[in-house]
């Protein structure tokens, strides 16, 4: 049984630690893993569900700032653990881990070295909070990306466009670039089973029946875009011309929540905009859904449309990263152009007016999904760590 080392900067919630939860539960019994991860944001009990599928080492120094000072401390240490434990297989996540990861792999003899980007910040769309822009420093990180990736044999992308940025920015060769797609459990993500949950759901929820909701799904940062949402649904006013109430459902946490409910007061107290927090389970805010949005200035796949998609529900998304390879504007849902406001509120209000839209684009998502399940991206991943 393969011994595999997999290194990520952070485990908060979001699409790589649940890409890295999947391949560890999925490996279960095929390969032994070990979890090295930082501690930066990390809920308490936050690896409880896969504490019995592999051991987690914690790096109290890997943080998401670039920090000389804690960059070489997690490098020394990663450095001496490879050396020491012989892995067959370092597969590293997300950018930080990614160039740290990779170099104390190859200084500590590991032969075969994995790193998916989950998302390049390199692209325009890449400005998120913690990464500088593409000035000075963020050319530093380039140029050490650039040489840990002739340290490591692959570099998977989320999607095509992916591909070409990191192609073009000398990321990796080129014949070393492999694409794999986030993927979904498309047994608990079943249209059958979340639309059979419709109506009890909407009455946890307090949805009336003559309401459309409007959802999104999201960690509450800078780059989920959730101000230009709420922005488009204040344009949408009380529903003038339109045959149903709205109501705007926000699911996540983190840094921005306590600014956004500041500023949108006057929603809340109306009981049009609703912060439910963060919810593992997601499931009976999609059944409960008619619209689901999501408004990203930055995004490398968007794990959340896909499980919209597989439930039913029809999808408005800015047209950045791999999501126009995910959605076919028009057919499972819209595209708008990030930070467009009025265009995502013209959008919206289409599918209000339109329940038979609402299905038609539910039915063809529902299809879509199908294509996204997690047994084939888990079948790529596992079959590099066999080569």
């Amino acid at each position: 049984m393969k011994n595999i080392a997999i290194v990520i900067t952070r485990m908060i919630e979001g699409g790589a630690a649940n890409i890295v939860r999947q391949i560890i539960k999925g490996g279960r019994g095929r390969f032994e893993f070990t979890l090295y991860t930082g501690t930066e944001d990390l809920p308490e009990g936050g690896l409880k569900d896969i504490e019995n599928d592999a051991d987690i080492i914690k790096i109290s120094s890997m943080r998401r700032q670039v920090s000389p000072h804690n960059d070489f401390r997690s490098f020394l240490f990663l450095c001496r653990e490879f050396r020491r434990k012989k892995f067959d297989v370092v597969h590293t996540h997300t950018s930080k881990a990614g160039v740290i990861g990779r170099l104390a792999a190859r200084c500590g003899g590991i032969e075969n070295i994995i790193h998916s980007t989950h998302g390049t910040i390199y692209s325009q769309d890449g400005k998120i909070h913690g990464v500088p822009n593409l000035n000075f420093y963020k050319r530093i990180l380039l140029g050490a990306d650039r040489f840990a990736g002739r340290k490591a044999d692959f570099l998977t992308v989320l999607s095509r466009n992916e591909y070409d940025i990191s192609a073009e920015l000398s990321l990796s060769p080129p014949e070393k670039i492999l694409v794999i797609p986030n993927g979904i459990d498309l047994n608990v993500f079943s249209y059958e089973a979340i639309a059979t949950s419709r109506n009890a759901s909407r009455r946890e929820l307090g949805i009336k029946d003559e309401e459309c909701l409007i959802l999104n799904i999201g960690r509450l940062a800078s780059e989920k875009g959730h101000s230009v949402l709420i922005e488009a649904f204040r344009r949408l006013g009380d529903g003038a011309g339109m045959s149903q109430k709205i109501r705007l459902g926000i699911v996540g946490d983190g840094p921005l929540k306590e600014s956004l409910e500041k500023a949108n007061d006057d929603l809340i107290r109306s009981g049009k905009l609703v912060f439910y927090g963060y919810d593992k389970d997601v499931r009976k805010y999609l059944s409960s859904s008619d619209i689901f949005t999501l408004p990203s200035f930055y995004e490398g796949f968007g794990i959340a449309v896909l499980e919209a998609m597989a439930s039913g529900v029809p999808v408005i998304a800015s047209n950045v990263g791999g999501i126009p390879e995910i959605i076919e504007d028009g057919v499972q849902g819209f595209l708008f152009e990030r930070g467009d406001s009025e265009k995502l509120a013209g959008e919206l209000q289409k599918l209000i007016k339109s329940p038979e839209l609402r299905k038609k684009m539910g039915d063809n998502g529902v299809l879509r999904s199908k294509m996204f399940g997690t047994d084939a991206m888990l079948k790529k991943y596992y079959e590099l760590y066999d080569k």
